[in-house]
Protein backbone atom coordinates (compact mmCIF):
# COMPACT_ATOMS: atom_id res chain seq x y z
CA UNK A 1 0.00 0.00 0.00
CA UNK A 2 2.60 2.56 1.04
CA UNK A 3 5.10 1.51 -1.70
CA UNK A 4 2.50 1.79 -4.46
CA UNK A 5 1.45 5.27 -3.33
CA UNK A 6 5.04 6.49 -3.27
CA UNK A 7 5.58 4.97 -6.71
CA UNK A 8 2.60 6.97 -7.98
CA UNK A 9 4.21 10.11 -6.65
CA UNK A 10 7.50 9.29 -8.38
CA UNK A 11 5.89 9.01 -11.79
CA UNK A 12 3.24 11.69 -11.19
CA UNK A 13 4.61 14.61 -9.14
CA UNK A 14 1.33 16.54 -9.30
CA UNK A 15 -0.64 14.18 -7.06
CA UNK A 16 -4.41 14.27 -7.08
CA UNK A 17 -6.47 15.30 -4.08
CA UNK A 18 -7.45 11.66 -3.48
CA UNK A 19 -3.78 10.67 -3.40
CA UNK A 20 -3.00 13.46 -0.90
CA UNK A 21 -5.90 12.25 1.23
CA UNK A 22 -4.46 8.74 1.14
CA UNK A 23 -1.12 10.11 2.32
CA UNK A 24 -2.85 11.92 5.15
CA UNK A 25 -4.66 8.72 6.10
CA UNK A 26 -1.38 6.81 6.27
CA UNK A 27 0.23 9.52 8.41
CA UNK A 28 -2.78 9.59 10.72
CA UNK A 29 -2.64 5.82 11.15
CA UNK A 30 0.79 6.29 12.68
CA UNK A 31 -0.49 9.12 14.87
CA UNK A 32 -3.48 7.14 16.12
CA UNK A 33 -1.11 4.33 17.03
CA UNK A 34 1.15 6.71 18.94
CA UNK A 35 3.94 6.16 16.40
CA UNK A 36 4.88 9.82 16.11
CA UNK A 37 8.49 9.22 15.05
CA UNK A 38 7.40 6.89 12.25
CA UNK A 39 4.90 9.50 11.11
CA UNK A 40 7.57 12.19 10.83
CA UNK A 41 9.83 9.80 8.91
CA UNK A 42 7.01 8.95 6.50
CA UNK A 43 6.26 12.64 5.92
CA UNK A 44 9.96 13.43 5.40
CA UNK A 45 10.15 10.71 2.74
CA UNK A 46 7.07 12.13 1.07
CA UNK A 47 8.66 15.60 1.06
CA UNK A 48 11.67 14.24 -0.81
CA UNK A 49 9.41 12.67 -3.45
CA UNK A 50 6.89 15.46 -3.88
CA UNK A 51 7.14 18.60 -1.77
CA UNK A 52 3.84 19.99 -3.07
CA UNK A 53 1.89 16.96 -1.85
CA UNK A 54 3.75 16.98 1.44
CA UNK A 55 2.51 20.50 2.25
CA UNK A 56 -0.80 19.00 3.31
CA UNK A 57 1.04 16.85 5.85
CA UNK A 58 2.95 19.64 7.58
CA UNK A 59 0.42 20.17 10.37
CA UNK A 60 0.56 16.46 11.19
CA UNK A 61 4.35 16.68 11.19
CA UNK A 62 4.34 19.67 13.56
CA UNK A 63 1.92 17.86 15.87
CA UNK A 64 4.12 14.76 15.94
CA UNK A 65 7.18 16.81 16.85
CA UNK A 66 5.10 18.47 19.59
CA UNK A 67 4.14 15.05 20.96
CA UNK A 68 7.79 13.96 20.78
CA UNK A 69 8.75 17.15 22.67
CA UNK A 70 11.08 18.04 19.82
CA UNK A 71 10.16 21.68 20.12
CA UNK A 72 12.86 22.94 17.76
CA UNK A 73 11.57 20.85 14.85
CA UNK A 74 7.95 21.63 15.77
CA UNK A 75 8.64 25.36 15.66
CA UNK A 76 10.53 25.10 12.38
CA UNK A 77 7.64 23.16 10.83
CA UNK A 78 5.16 25.75 12.06
CA UNK A 79 7.33 28.50 10.55
CA UNK A 80 7.25 26.65 7.22
CA UNK A 81 3.47 26.41 7.42
CA UNK A 82 3.29 30.15 8.03
CA UNK A 83 5.62 30.94 5.14
CA UNK A 84 3.49 28.83 2.78
CA UNK A 85 0.33 30.51 4.14
CA UNK A 86 -1.31 27.12 4.71
CA UNK A 87 -2.14 27.37 8.39
CA UNK A 88 -4.82 25.13 9.87
CA UNK A 89 -6.77 25.38 13.14
CA UNK A 90 -4.43 22.77 14.63
CA UNK A 91 -1.28 24.61 13.58
CA UNK A 92 -2.80 27.81 15.02
CA UNK A 93 -3.25 26.05 18.39
CA UNK A 94 0.30 24.69 18.33
CA UNK A 95 1.55 28.23 17.66
CA UNK A 96 -0.58 29.44 20.57
CA UNK A 97 1.06 26.81 22.78
CA UNK A 98 4.53 28.07 21.89
CA UNK A 99 3.45 31.68 22.43
CA UNK A 100 2.45 30.59 25.93
CA UNK A 101 5.72 28.69 26.38
CA UNK A 102 7.61 31.86 25.44
CA UNK A 103 5.58 33.74 28.09
CA UNK A 104 4.45 36.31 25.56
CA UNK A 105 1.21 36.83 27.43
CA UNK A 106 0.12 39.92 25.52
CA UNK A 107 0.26 37.97 22.27
CA UNK A 108 -1.42 35.01 23.99
CA UNK A 109 -4.38 37.21 24.92
CA UNK A 110 -4.55 38.73 21.45
CA UNK A 111 -4.33 35.47 19.50
CA UNK A 112 -6.74 33.64 21.81
CA UNK A 113 -9.44 36.20 21.12
CA UNK A 114 -8.68 36.19 17.37
CA UNK A 115 -9.07 32.41 17.18
CA UNK A 116 -12.25 32.58 19.25
CA UNK A 117 -13.73 35.16 16.90
CA UNK A 118 -12.84 33.15 13.79
CA UNK A 119 -14.91 30.18 14.98
CA UNK A 120 -15.37 29.35 18.66
CA UNK A 121 -16.27 25.71 18.05
CA UNK A 122 -13.24 25.15 15.82
CA UNK A 123 -11.15 26.85 18.51
CA UNK A 124 -12.59 24.45 21.11
CA UNK A 125 -12.07 21.33 19.00
CA UNK A 126 -8.49 22.30 18.11
CA UNK A 127 -7.50 23.00 21.73
CA UNK A 128 -8.01 19.33 22.49
CA UNK A 129 -4.88 18.36 20.55
CA UNK A 130 -2.80 19.78 23.41
CA UNK A 131 -1.94 17.71 26.45
CA UNK A 132 -3.99 18.41 29.55
CA UNK A 133 -0.91 19.80 31.29
CA UNK A 134 -0.09 22.22 28.47
CA UNK A 135 -3.67 23.38 28.02
CA UNK A 136 -4.16 23.94 31.75
CA UNK A 137 -0.91 25.91 31.91
CA UNK A 138 -2.10 28.08 29.03
CA UNK A 139 -5.49 28.65 30.70
CA UNK A 140 -3.90 29.57 34.01
CA UNK A 141 -1.50 32.04 32.34
CA UNK A 142 -4.34 33.62 30.40
CA UNK A 143 -6.44 33.90 33.56
CA UNK A 144 -3.56 35.44 35.52
CA UNK A 145 -3.04 38.11 32.88
CA UNK A 146 -6.60 39.03 31.95
CA UNK A 147 -6.76 41.76 34.56
CA UNK A 148 -4.07 43.71 32.73
CA UNK A 149 -6.43 44.27 29.79
CA UNK A 150 -8.63 47.25 29.09
CA UNK A 151 -12.20 46.66 30.24
CA UNK A 152 -13.58 46.35 26.70
CA UNK A 153 -11.13 43.48 25.99
CA UNK A 154 -11.68 41.52 29.19
CA UNK A 155 -14.90 39.76 28.23
CA UNK A 156 -13.55 38.39 24.95
CA UNK A 157 -10.55 36.95 26.75
CA UNK A 158 -12.75 35.54 29.52
CA UNK A 159 -14.81 33.81 26.85
CA UNK A 160 -11.63 32.37 25.29
CA UNK A 161 -10.59 31.28 28.78
CA UNK A 162 -13.97 29.63 29.29
CA UNK A 163 -13.48 27.66 26.07
CA UNK A 164 -10.09 26.44 27.32
CA UNK A 165 -11.57 25.24 30.60
CA UNK A 166 -14.48 23.70 28.68
CA UNK A 167 -11.97 21.73 26.58
CA UNK A 168 -10.45 20.55 29.88
CA UNK A 169 -13.92 19.51 31.14
CA UNK A 170 -13.28 21.86 34.06
CA UNK A 171 -16.86 23.08 34.18
CA UNK A 172 -16.55 24.97 37.45
CA UNK A 173 -13.78 27.27 36.14
CA UNK A 174 -15.51 27.46 32.77
CA UNK A 175 -18.66 28.71 34.49
CA UNK A 176 -16.74 31.27 36.53
CA UNK A 177 -15.17 32.74 33.41
CA UNK A 178 -18.32 32.51 31.32
CA UNK A 179 -20.82 33.88 33.82
CA UNK A 180 -18.99 37.24 33.86
CA UNK A 181 -18.64 37.42 30.09
CA UNK A 182 -21.72 35.95 28.47
CA UNK A 183 -23.86 39.08 28.65
CA UNK A 184 -21.14 41.47 27.42
CA UNK A 185 -19.54 39.11 24.89
CA UNK A 186 -22.31 36.74 23.79
CA UNK A 187 -21.67 34.07 21.18
CA UNK A 188 -23.69 31.05 20.18
CA UNK A 189 -20.96 28.83 21.53
CA UNK A 190 -21.02 30.68 24.87
CA UNK A 191 -24.70 29.87 25.28
CA UNK A 192 -24.00 26.29 24.22
CA UNK A 193 -21.27 25.92 26.86
CA UNK A 194 -23.58 27.33 29.52
CA UNK A 195 -26.28 24.86 28.46
CA UNK A 196 -23.82 22.00 28.89
CA UNK A 197 -22.80 23.26 32.32
CA UNK A 198 -26.42 23.61 33.44
CA UNK A 199 -27.08 20.06 32.27
CA UNK A 200 -24.14 18.88 34.39
CA UNK A 201 -25.63 20.63 37.43
CA UNK A 202 -29.06 19.08 36.71
CA UNK A 203 -30.69 22.45 35.96
CA UNK A 204 -32.46 21.11 32.90
CA UNK A 205 -34.94 23.91 32.25
CA UNK A 206 -32.16 26.48 32.45
CA UNK A 207 -29.96 24.28 30.23
CA UNK A 208 -32.68 24.09 27.58
CA UNK A 209 -33.11 27.87 27.71
CA UNK A 210 -29.38 28.40 27.06
CA UNK A 211 -29.42 25.88 24.22
CA UNK A 212 -32.36 27.80 22.74
CA UNK A 213 -30.32 31.01 22.92
CA UNK A 214 -27.43 29.26 21.19
CA UNK A 215 -29.75 28.20 18.38
CA UNK A 216 -31.15 31.74 18.12
CA UNK A 217 -27.55 32.99 17.82
CA UNK A 218 -27.19 30.71 14.76
CA UNK A 219 -25.22 27.99 16.55
CA UNK A 220 -27.12 25.21 14.81
CA UNK A 221 -24.89 22.17 15.12
CA UNK A 222 -25.71 18.51 15.61
CA UNK A 223 -23.98 18.66 19.00
CA UNK A 224 -26.41 21.40 20.06
CA UNK A 225 -29.50 19.40 19.08
CA UNK A 226 -28.15 16.22 20.65
CA UNK A 227 -27.24 17.93 23.92
CA UNK A 228 -30.51 19.84 24.00
CA UNK A 229 -32.39 16.57 23.53
CA UNK A 230 -30.54 15.21 26.56
CA UNK A 231 -31.48 18.23 28.68
CA UNK A 232 -35.09 18.01 27.54
CA UNK A 233 -35.26 14.29 28.22
CA UNK A 234 -33.79 14.65 31.70
CA UNK A 235 -36.27 17.47 32.28
CA UNK A 236 -39.04 15.06 31.21
CA UNK A 237 -39.82 16.94 28.00
CA UNK A 238 -39.67 13.73 26.00
CA UNK A 239 -41.53 15.05 22.97
CA UNK A 240 -39.09 17.95 22.75
CA UNK A 241 -36.19 15.51 23.03
CA UNK A 242 -37.60 13.48 20.13
CA UNK A 243 -37.92 16.62 17.99
CA UNK A 244 -34.23 17.38 18.45
CA UNK A 245 -33.19 13.78 17.85
CA UNK A 246 -35.24 13.79 14.64
CA UNK A 247 -33.08 16.67 13.41
CA UNK A 248 -29.88 14.81 14.28
CA UNK A 249 -31.05 11.59 12.63
CA UNK A 250 -31.99 13.44 9.47
CA UNK A 251 -28.39 14.56 8.93
CA UNK A 252 -26.20 12.00 10.69
CA UNK A 253 -28.01 8.78 11.67
CA UNK A 254 -26.20 6.60 14.19
CA UNK A 255 -26.89 3.74 16.57
CA UNK A 256 -26.53 6.04 19.58
CA UNK A 257 -29.12 8.49 18.27
CA UNK A 258 -31.64 5.72 17.57
CA UNK A 259 -31.01 4.42 21.10
CA UNK A 260 -31.56 7.85 22.62
CA UNK A 261 -34.81 8.29 20.71
CA UNK A 262 -35.90 4.83 21.82
CA UNK A 263 -35.44 5.84 25.46
CA UNK A 264 -37.60 8.95 24.89
CA UNK A 265 -40.33 6.91 23.20
CA UNK A 266 -40.14 4.44 26.10
CA UNK A 267 -40.68 7.24 28.60
CA UNK A 268 -43.76 8.28 26.60
CA UNK A 269 -44.94 4.63 26.64
CA UNK A 270 -44.92 4.63 22.82
CA UNK A 271 -43.43 1.18 22.74
CA UNK A 272 -43.96 0.36 19.06
CA UNK A 273 -41.78 3.29 18.00
CA UNK A 274 -39.34 2.59 20.82
CA UNK A 275 -38.91 -1.03 19.74
CA UNK A 276 -38.41 -0.02 16.12
CA UNK A 277 -35.68 2.46 17.07
CA UNK A 278 -33.83 0.14 19.44
CA UNK A 279 -33.89 -2.63 16.83
CA UNK A 280 -32.38 -0.18 14.34
CA UNK A 281 -29.69 0.77 16.84
CA UNK A 282 -28.82 -2.89 17.44
CA UNK A 283 -28.77 -3.62 13.69
CA UNK A 284 -26.13 -0.90 13.31
CA UNK A 285 -24.08 -1.83 16.39
CA UNK A 286 -24.98 -5.03 18.23
CA UNK A 287 -22.19 -5.14 20.84
CA UNK A 288 -23.37 -2.28 23.08
CA UNK A 289 -24.83 -3.65 26.31
CA UNK A 290 -26.96 -0.58 26.96
CA UNK A 291 -28.87 -1.09 23.71
CA UNK A 292 -29.86 -4.64 24.62
CA UNK A 293 -30.75 -3.47 28.13
CA UNK A 294 -33.08 -0.83 26.69
CA UNK A 295 -34.67 -3.41 24.41
CA UNK A 296 -35.25 -5.60 27.46
CA UNK A 297 -36.97 -2.69 29.24
CA UNK A 298 -39.24 -2.16 26.24
CA UNK A 299 -40.04 -5.87 25.96
CA UNK A 300 -40.86 -5.99 29.68
CA UNK A 301 -43.26 -3.08 29.32
CA UNK A 302 -45.17 -4.72 26.47
CA UNK A 303 -45.34 -8.06 28.27
CA UNK A 304 -42.79 -10.00 26.21
CA UNK A 305 -41.04 -11.34 29.30
CA UNK A 306 -39.19 -14.25 27.66
CA UNK A 307 -37.72 -11.93 25.05
CA UNK A 308 -36.88 -9.39 27.74
CA UNK A 309 -34.99 -12.00 29.77
CA UNK A 310 -32.90 -12.90 26.72
CA UNK A 311 -32.19 -9.23 26.00
CA UNK A 312 -31.06 -8.59 29.59
CA UNK A 313 -28.91 -11.71 29.54
CA UNK A 314 -27.27 -10.51 26.31
CA UNK A 315 -26.62 -7.13 27.91
CA UNK A 316 -25.14 -8.85 30.95
CA UNK A 317 -22.80 -10.95 28.80
CA UNK A 318 -21.57 -7.84 27.01
CA UNK A 319 -21.13 -5.88 30.25
CA UNK A 320 -21.65 -7.71 33.55
CA UNK A 321 -21.18 -4.42 35.43
CA UNK A 322 -23.84 -2.47 33.56
CA UNK A 323 -25.77 -0.29 35.98
CA UNK A 324 -28.99 -1.86 37.32
CA UNK A 325 -28.91 -4.78 34.88
CA UNK A 326 -29.58 -7.27 37.70
CA UNK A 327 -32.62 -5.30 38.85
CA UNK A 328 -33.97 -5.12 35.29
CA UNK A 329 -33.44 -8.84 34.73
CA UNK A 330 -35.06 -9.60 38.09
CA UNK A 331 -38.21 -7.68 37.13
CA UNK A 332 -38.56 -9.66 33.90
CA UNK A 333 -37.89 -12.95 35.73
CA UNK A 334 -40.48 -12.13 38.39
CA UNK A 335 -43.11 -11.20 35.83
CA UNK A 336 -42.38 -14.44 33.98
CA UNK A 337 -43.04 -16.37 37.19
CA UNK A 338 -39.44 -17.09 38.27
CA UNK A 339 -39.65 -15.42 41.67
CA UNK A 340 -36.74 -17.18 43.35
CA UNK A 341 -34.38 -16.36 40.50
CA UNK A 342 -35.68 -12.80 40.61
CA UNK A 343 -34.91 -12.52 44.33
CA UNK A 344 -31.33 -13.63 43.71
CA UNK A 345 -30.86 -10.89 41.11
CA UNK A 346 -32.49 -8.23 43.27
CA UNK A 347 -30.01 -9.16 45.99
CA UNK A 348 -27.11 -8.94 43.52
CA UNK A 349 -28.37 -5.53 42.47
CA UNK A 350 -28.34 -4.29 46.07
CA UNK A 351 -24.76 -5.48 46.53
CA UNK A 352 -23.68 -3.57 43.43
CA UNK A 353 -25.88 -0.53 44.00
CA UNK A 354 -26.63 -0.22 47.72
CA UNK A 355 -28.24 3.19 47.17
CA UNK A 356 -30.74 2.04 44.52
CA UNK A 357 -34.25 2.24 46.02
CA UNK A 358 -35.99 0.06 43.43
CA UNK A 359 -34.29 -3.20 44.37
CA UNK A 360 -35.12 -2.71 48.07
CA UNK A 361 -38.73 -1.94 47.14
CA UNK A 362 -39.05 -5.01 44.93
CA UNK A 363 -37.58 -7.32 47.59
CA UNK A 364 -39.80 -5.69 50.21
CA UNK A 365 -42.86 -6.18 48.04
CA UNK A 366 -42.04 -9.87 47.54
CA UNK A 367 -41.46 -10.33 51.29
CA UNK A 368 -44.82 -8.64 52.00
CA UNK A 369 -46.64 -10.87 49.51
CA UNK A 370 -45.13 -13.90 51.25
CA UNK A 371 -46.34 -12.66 54.64
CA UNK A 372 -42.84 -11.90 55.94
CA UNK A 373 -43.93 -8.49 57.21
CA UNK A 374 -40.99 -7.80 59.52
CA UNK A 375 -38.48 -8.35 56.70
CA UNK A 376 -40.71 -6.36 54.35
CA UNK A 377 -40.73 -3.40 56.78
CA UNK A 378 -36.94 -3.43 56.99
CA UNK A 379 -36.49 -3.45 53.21
CA UNK A 380 -39.24 -0.93 52.51
CA UNK A 381 -37.92 1.44 55.15
CA UNK A 382 -34.55 1.45 53.38
CA UNK A 383 -36.29 2.02 50.03
CA UNK A 384 -38.21 4.97 51.49
CA UNK A 385 -35.05 6.49 52.96
CA UNK A 386 -33.50 6.41 49.50
CA UNK A 387 -36.61 7.68 47.69
CA UNK A 388 -39.02 9.42 50.08
CA UNK A 389 -41.48 10.45 47.37
CA UNK A 390 -42.64 7.04 46.16
CA UNK A 391 -46.17 6.47 47.45
CA UNK A 392 -46.23 2.72 46.74
CA UNK A 393 -43.27 2.20 49.07
CA UNK A 394 -44.92 4.20 51.84
CA UNK A 395 -48.24 2.37 51.44
CA UNK A 396 -46.65 -1.08 51.68
CA UNK A 397 -44.39 0.05 54.52
CA UNK A 398 -47.40 1.36 56.44
CA UNK A 399 -49.30 -1.87 55.90
CA UNK A 400 -46.27 -3.97 56.95
CA UNK A 401 -46.05 -2.07 60.25
CA UNK A 402 -49.77 -2.54 60.84
CA UNK A 403 -49.43 -6.28 60.14
CA UNK A 404 -46.75 -6.60 62.84
CA UNK A 405 -48.80 -4.60 65.34
CA UNK A 406 -47.12 -1.20 65.09
CA UNK A 407 -50.13 0.89 64.16
CA UNK A 408 -48.61 4.30 64.97
CA UNK A 409 -45.71 3.71 62.63
CA UNK A 410 -48.01 2.17 60.05
CA UNK A 411 -50.41 5.11 60.07
CA UNK A 412 -47.53 7.57 59.81
CA UNK A 413 -46.40 6.05 56.52
CA UNK A 414 -49.96 5.60 55.26
CA UNK A 415 -50.53 9.32 55.77
CA UNK A 416 -47.27 10.03 53.94
CA UNK A 417 -48.42 7.82 51.05
CA UNK A 418 -51.77 9.62 50.98
CA UNK A 419 -49.99 12.98 50.73
CA UNK A 420 -48.09 11.59 47.74
CA UNK A 421 -51.34 10.61 46.01
CA UNK A 422 -52.00 6.99 46.99
CA UNK A 423 -55.72 6.10 46.88
CA UNK A 424 -54.97 2.75 48.51
CA UNK A 425 -53.45 4.58 51.46
CA UNK A 426 -56.58 6.72 51.85
CA UNK A 427 -58.74 3.62 52.10
CA UNK A 428 -56.31 1.92 54.50
CA UNK A 429 -56.33 4.98 56.78
CA UNK A 430 -60.12 4.75 57.07
CA UNK A 431 -59.81 1.11 58.05
CA UNK A 432 -56.76 1.12 60.33
CA UNK A 433 -56.11 4.64 61.55
CA UNK A 434 -59.43 6.23 62.61
CA UNK A 435 -58.53 5.77 66.27
CA UNK A 436 -55.22 7.53 65.73
CA UNK A 437 -55.80 10.35 63.23
CA UNK A 438 -52.52 12.15 63.87
CA UNK A 439 -49.80 9.51 64.14
CA UNK A 440 -46.46 10.53 65.57
CA UNK A 441 -43.17 10.32 63.69
CA UNK A 442 -41.95 6.75 64.30
CA UNK A 443 -38.55 5.72 65.44
CA UNK A 444 -36.34 4.01 62.88
CA UNK A 445 -37.14 0.33 62.63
Amino acid sequence: MRTSLLFILLICPLASMSQIKNLQDIAMEYVKGGQFKQATEFISQTEQLDADSAEALLTIKAYCYYKLRNNKEARQTLATIESYDISTPESDILNLHYINTDKDFNLLKERSTELLEQDPQVFYNSLKILSEKDLRNMAQNLENNINTLDEDEVFGNKTALAVMYFALSDYSRCYNALSNAIEDYPTGFSYYMMGKIKTQTQEYISATAYFNQAEAANFKTLSLYKDRSTAKGLGQDYKGAIEDLDICLQYEPSAELYYLRATAYTALMEYTQALQDINTAISIEDTVAQYHNQKGIIQTNIGNYAEAIMDFQTAMRLNPNLNYIDNNLAIALEKAGFTEQAVAHYQKSIKRHPDHADSYFNLGRIAYDKGNYKQAAKLLLRANDLNPRYADTQYLLGMAYIKIGKADQGCFYLNMAQENGSQQASQAIQTHCNANPEPQTPEKY
